[in-house]
């Protein structure tokens, strides 16, 4: 408060009126913005309604909130330079002036990011139609000016940093070699994506030539990908950072014990290191493999370097570590041969036709959309004479198991409807009791017994 006691009480009225006046020209800035914006600029893109809305919504919310902080700062700049003796430390002129260059930066670096994305994505569009070979490249285009932009952005803020007089010389260095790291990193993810695109599209041609390979090709590519990263990420470190280097060295050379009780306490993760790459090469199942494990019935989704990911039938997924398959057994329903039989075994009483019931069950299979047609198939047999009934068995053939499990459900709902059409009936169970002949004597002569009673009483 003592500071504020030798201030003009006029002079600070007047000067909050003219940072307000400031702060509401701004805001008015941002709306005229805003207007001009669904005035004008949309009509950039014609036709593309989502486009409209995305370009509005970001003016709306991110661009005009840029513009009202702007005009924020610089009416504490104003005040700042009006009562210096009243704010605090931390809003001085190099403060704010910083604040203000980075601000109108990230509105310049928003603003820009905006314009070029949906443009792109426009002409994108446009070109698809006529020339749809050159969607992909466009879109990889739009991905790379969209992170170059930011990451020039970032850069340029690094730079302001280190011209501002807040940053000693100590600290203009270091600001220095950061940006170089942010642009060596950027230069590295460029060479990595390019790489994985490049991979990709490779990889996709020769698993068209050759399916059974296309496990091993993407197990390479993820590791030539990160070979790349790791080269390229080691050459930015020992660039901008060179002291590192022998730090880096004496640390090897020291590290032999170290290296031994980290490779201890890491052997989980080195067996499954190992054991991924052994199933990417000798391939006991492969990416799209329909498999049995530990009784769920799964499909291979991916196989990385640590673990694999199997997909339930119920639609789980399995992060199952690449060890384990070392020492489980799994079924695979693909490898070689993905066709399967379908065993259905149905009872009939002994009562029934049996040839007229193997007759429906082999016409009902050779009827099914999904029955494989194969040489002796399908084919009906008198497996055995049970309890209650005759047990038969149905053979038939489906493409894979999926397919077989489905089709197994509709031959049995087929035949059960085919056998009440015909009178094959399906037994109960049934038990026939065969009593001791002494024990049948004695009921007999009881039955008798009450016979008499009730003839002798007159109800008989």
């Amino acid at each position: 408060m003592g500071r504020l006691v030798n201030v003009n009480l006029e002079a600070i009225i007047l000067n909050v009126l003219a940072g307000t006046i400031i702060i509401a020209f701004f805001t008015v800035l941002a709306f005229l913005f805003l207007f001009l914006t669904k005035k004008y600029l949309v009509r950039l893109f014609k036709g593309r309604v989502e486009t409209q809305t995305h370009v509005v919504s970001t003016v709306k919310t991110s661009i005009t909130t840029m513009m009202v902080l702007l005009g924020v700062i610089f009416a504490l700049r104003f005040w700042v330079l009006s009562f210096p003796e009243v704010f605090p430390w931390w809003l001085k002129e190099e403060y704010l002036t910083l604040a203000t260059r980075l601000l109108l930066l990230a509105l310049v670096v928003r603003f820009v990011g905006l314009l070029s994305n949906s443009l792109i994505v426009t002409y994108t569009e446009k070109t698809v139609k006529q020339k749809p070979e050159l969607g992909g490249f466009l879109r990889i285009l739009k991905k790379i000016i969209d992170y170059l932009i930011y990451v020039i952005g970032v850069c340029v803020a690094v730079y302001l940093f280190s011209l501002s007089p807040i940053v000693p010389t100590v600290g203009g260095k270091i600001f220095s070699s950061i940006l170089g790291f942010l642009v060596g990193l950027t230069l590295t993810f460029i060479a990595v994506y390019l790489v994985n695109l490049l991979l990709t599209r490779y990889i996709h041609e020769l698993s068209v030539r050759e399916p059974k390979l296309t496990t091993l090709y993407i197990f390479l590519r993820r590791v030539l990908v990160g070979v790349t990263a790791f080269i390229g990420v080691t050459i930015v470190v020992f660039t901008v950072f060179p002291t590192l280097a022998g730090l880096v060295t004496s640390l090897l050379i020291a590290g032999g014990f170290i290296s031994i009780i980290l490779g201890l306490a890491a052997q989980s993760s080195l067996s499954n290191l190992i054991s991924g790459m052994l199933i990417a090469t000798s391939q006991p199942f492969r990416i799209n493999d329909a498999v049995m494990f530990r009784n769920d019935y799964c499909v291979v989704e991916d196989i990385k370097l640590m673990h694999t990911v199997l997909r339930t039938w119920d639609n789980r997924r399995l992060i199952v570590p690449n060890s384990i398959f070392q020492s489980e057994v799994i079924i695979n329903y693909s490898i070689g041969d993905p066709t399967m039989l379908i065993p259905l075994t149905v009872q009939v009483s002994y009562e029934s036709n049996l040839e007229k019931a193997m007759s429906l069950m082999v016409e009902v299979a050779k009827k099914h959309p999904d029955f494989l047609p194969t040489p002796g198939l399908p084919k009906a047999m008198v497996m055995e004479f049970a309890d209650s009934g005759i047990t038969l068995r149905l053979l038939s053939r489906a493409k894979d198991q999926p397919t077989a499990f489905m089709m197994a459900r509709d031959l049995l709902l087929q035949i059960k409807k085919e056998f009440d059409a015909n009178g094959i009936e399906i037994p109960y169970p049934r038990r026939f009791l065969v009593l001791d002949k002494k024990i049948e004597e004695k009921i007999f002569a009881l039955v008798e017994s009450l016979k008499g009673k009730r003839e002798d009483k007159g109800l008989g």
